[in-house]
């Protein structure tokens, strides 16, 4: 019986991390400008993201993914200030979505995503969400970019439509203050 216990713990440990890893994919690239000494810089100052896909956007992805990285970078224990707080030594982080995919609903499917006859015709969810983000790390006394980092991310049908693009927003977020931590210490 404790032996039994034990496998059903250990498996549910197991799932756990599986969904916590969050069944994302993705990779990052940085571009460093070879003058640029990153220990002049003090403080951050995060720009609202800015729409570049060239498609209509719910004003709350920005919105969502500026507050998301503000939030990963102070918790990585970098100082982040706003535009109007007049600093020297600031590194302005100006984040551009160049492609997004949320959710897409396909209409007239079943419940189970076949298209059976006399199936309960709910809609389903197809495919992944994705997103790709360039972010610029620009000098603020120059104003002249001295870092650039390109993320993209993928999140899978392993997670219910309500939380895709939560989960989504969260890891690119992530990635970036990770990438933007490092660089900081270079």
């Amino acid at each position: 019986m404790l032996f039994k216990t034990a496998q059903y713990l250990i498996l549910l440990i197991l799932l756990a991390c599986l969904i916590l890893q969050g069944c994302s994919t993705g990779q990052s690239r940085v571009w460093l400008d070879d003058k640029a000494s990153f220990a002049d810089y003090k403080v951050l100052e995060v720009r609202r993201f800015f729409n570049a896909t060239g498609e209509v956007l719910k004003e709350e992805i920005p919105v969502a993914l500026t507050t998301l990285l503000t939030e990963q970078l102070e918790e990585r224990g970098l100082p982040v200030i706003k535009a109007w707080q007049a600093n020297t030594g600031t590194l302005i982080v100006q984040s551009s979505i160049v492609l997004y995919q949320g959710c897409q609903i396909i209409k007239g499917t079943t419940s189970t995503g076949l298209n059976a006859p006399g199936g309960v015709n709910k809609g389903t969810t197809t495919g992944q969400s994705m997103c790709a983000v360039q972010t610029l790390l620009i000098d603020k006394a120059t104003g002249k970019s001295v870092a650039k980092i390109f993320t993209s991310k993928v999140v899978g049908a392993c997670f219910t439509d309500r939380f895709k693009d939560q989960w989504l927003f969260k890891v690119l977020a992530e990635d970036i203050a990770k990438k933007i931590v490092k660089i900081m210490k270079t």
